[in-house]
């Protein structure tokens, strides 16, 4: 009911889907639903005042550019609050499955019970009692295996909600995991996690990757890759051709929170500024041994004609 009021009061005040899930969050935790409106409609103004700001100072701030990143992370947030609302959704109508099965259980127990309690133990071995006891194994698998996908479900939404507050923040970076470095490996991935451009991914397992599993991943249009152990020599070229850094994990300090990670965005930026600088020396190296070669070809040329 409380809910309605504040999707009712939001509507009324012109709120975006987003700014109404944030006041939600707000009365949650215990906030007034005009107070919780008044402070997301202040963070708002707050926003609008410091691209005014910035945009008395031309010479220091790209204002479009500042709006495009503005327009960008509201888009994000409705992206992550529409994912949150439906593993909220799968989450409840899960708990309702597990409430069922639990009474069913809990009946099914009752009625062994009272045939236990009529029957002598030569009966037990009888065909309905064997048959209500694979009933009641196969629910209490089936119980334990929704009770897993609850409890998982959970696991992640927590996880998603972490990795919001970290991308708004801006000092820590999330890092999403890939188990391997395989087709299926990277499809597992993207499912759990929505991976989107500019996300920093971890690979726990290079073996197995080759060339077109890198373009696989590329596509998804990552930030940086963190490698655990040696990637193949195709794989970093594919990388590095379309210069996406690939850093070593010892190179960070990363944190770990359950099933993803996080680094300070400070300490990757260094970390990518190096491999950069790295990659560009490469490059000046190979190109000026293939000058080099020419002129030792035209050298050696010149030698023989003059015989």
């Amino acid at each position: 009911m409380k809910l309605k009021q504040i999707e009712r009061k939001t509507s009324e005040t012109g709120m975006s889907p987003s700014d109404t899930l944030r006041v939600k969050g707000l009365v949650i935790m215990g906030k007034p639903i005009a107070e919780a409106i008044r402070s997301v409609k202040g963070e708002e103004e707050s926003e609008t005042m410091e691209i005014s700001e910035k945009e008395s100072h031309g010479d220091r701030y790209d204002v479009e550019k500042l709006r495009r990143i503005i327009r960008a992370q509201r888009s994000r947030l409705r992206n992550q609050g529409s994912t949150i609302e439906r593993l909220k959704r799968e989450r409840k109508s899960l708990l309702g499955k597990i409430r069922e099965l639990e009474d069913e259980k809990s009946r099914l127990e009752k009625k062994l019970e009272r045939i236990q309690y009529e029957y002598s133990k030569d009966l037990l071995l009888n065909r309905e009692l064997s048959h209500k006891l694979k009933v009641i194994e196969k629910l209490q698998k089936k119980y334990a295996d929704e009770k897993s996908r609850r409890e998982a479900l959970e696991r992640d939404l927590d996880s998603l909600l972490q990795i919001r507050d970290m991308e708004s923040s801006g000092d820590t970076t999330p890092i999403k995991i890939i188990e391997t470095f395989t087709r299926d490996g990277i499809r597992r991935a993207c499912s759990r996690w929505k991976i989107k451009t500019g996300d920093v991914l971890l690979l726990r397992s290079s073996e197995g990757g080759g060339s077109q599993t890198a373009r696989i991943l590329l596509d998804l249009g990552p930030r940086a890759i963190i490698t655990e152990d040696k990637m193949s020599h195709q794989a970093l070229e594919v990388f590095e051709g379309a210069e996406v850094p690939v850093i070593p994990v010892r190179s960070l300090h990363i944190g770990v929170h359950g099933d993803f990670g996080s680094v300070k965005t400070q300490d990757l930026n260094r970390e990518i500024k190096k491999w950069k600088h790295r990659l560009n020396e490469k490059r000046k190296k190979e190109e000026e041994e293939e000058l080099l070669k020419v002129i030792t070809e035209y050298r050696a040329q010149r030698r023989r004609n003059h015989k």
